[in-house]
């Protein structure tokens, strides 16, 4: 019995790891969905801005230059933001799926474990009725041993008056 409980306890453990395993794995899941949220609003305003086809100055010219830069180097962070949210969700998934099997080997150790402590106890069982059956045959030998006696006591008693009262026949013969 110690040795399920002591099952039981690792089992919760277990189970506490896997639940924060998954927590951790949606968490990650809900930062890569923010984060391909992010670039399709990035690419969305890239997409909005318009040059102008027509002259002017070199530093409106610089400007624009300047903004569409900017816009598609977010873009760009927002793809490494991505990347780096899908090694950090792929790195959840490999804790939680192993936090999973361990959970999975504990519950058939233990589910092993009650068939092992049920056979002992059908075999402890199994010796408790055959310790009784030998008890009670025992001690069925032991009343047939003591009735047995008895009645070899009762010939051996009766012998011992027959040659008593034949001695005395003898002896009142004799005198």
């Amino acid at each position: 019995m110690k040795k399920s409980r002591r099952l039981d306890t690792v089992l919760r453990v277990r189970k506490i790891h896997e639940d924060l395993a998954g927590q951790a794995l949606a968490l990650a899941n809900m930062s890569l969905a923010l984060a391909n949220s992010e670039k399709n609003k990035r690419v969305e305003h890239y997409n909005s801005l318009t040059v102008d086809g027509g002259i002017k100055s070199q530093e409106e010219f610089l400007r624009e230059q300047q903004t569409l830069k900017i816009a598609a180097e977010s873009i760009g962070y927002s793809v490494h933001m991505i990347t780096q949210a899908q090694l950090v969700v792929n790195q959840k998934r490999d804790y939680y799926v192993q936090a999973r099997k361990s959970v999975k080997v504990i519950e058939k150790l233990k589910d092993r474990r009650i068939i092992e402590e049920a056979k002992a106890d059908d075999l402890e069982l199994g010796k408790t009725y055959d310790d009784m059956s030998g008890t009670r045959w025992i001690s069925q030998q032991a009343l047939l041993a003591e009735e047995s006696s008895f009645a070899e006591y009762n010939s051996i008693s009766e012998r011992s008056s027959i040659a008593q009262r034949s001695l005395l026949v003898e002896q009142g013969a004799l005198s």
